[in-house]
């Protein structure tokens, strides 16, 4: 009996394992400027739509790499695009041209004629680039068979001219386009005899 007293009074005498918590929140400027960041980091990195402070913090960053994602980011506003469509980085400018929400009239300044310009790739690719352009694009031959195949905005006309002519790297872009119509994504997904 002696025993089980023993055994019982010091199970009460342990102290119970920490209960696992949240970490604490940032309390000071320092911490909550640390605490942002990262969260903008992985905005960026997840093209995650920053919010108007957010993008007004990234406005002055220098760093070419965090410039292509805010032009990347959704919740990057026209009027900033519209302004880092002259940056002199090329990865800036197709960055720009990527952005669904680039002025058309932007967009269009960014286009440079000849074959195999990314920038022309960005603008093919990109849904808010008018269909005209896309097609004067393509019978220039700035803009590959490739690059058309993923714009969700290119006419269903010029993915079956793409499906039924374009090359192997071309007809799967298409199966990657989630505008293509059931009957010619059925006839892509057959294997090639």
């Amino acid at each position: 009996m002696l025993l089980g007293a023993a055994l019982v009074a010091g199970a009460c005498e342990r102290t119970p394992p920490p209960i696992a918590t949240a970490p604490p929140a940032p309390t000071t400027a320092s911490e909550l400027v640390a605490d942002m960041a990262l969260s903008v980091d992985q905005k960026l990195a997840r093209r995650l739509a920053l919010t108007p402070t957010e993008v007004d913090r990234l406005r002055g960053v220098a760093d070419e790499s965090t410039l292509v994602l805010l032009m990347l980011n959704p919740g990057t506003p026209p009027e900033l695009l519209r302004a880092f469509a002259v940056h002199p980085a090329a990865a800036v400018r197709i960055a720009v041209a990527s952005n669904l929400l680039t002025p058309v009239e932007v967009l269009l300044s960014l286009r440079e004629s000849g074959v195999g310009r990314p920038i022309n790739r960005a603008l093919a690719m990109n849904a808010s680039t008018p269909i005209e352009v896309l097609l004067d694009m393509r019978a220039r031959g700035e803009a590959g068979d490739v690059s058309l195949a993923a714009n969700p905005a290119l006419p269903v006309e010029v993915m079956r001219d793409i499906a039924r002519r374009g090359d192997e790297v071309a007809r799967e872009r298409l199966l990657g386009n989630a505008a293509l119509p059931a009957d010619l994504r059925e006839v892509l997904a057959r294997p090639v005899r």
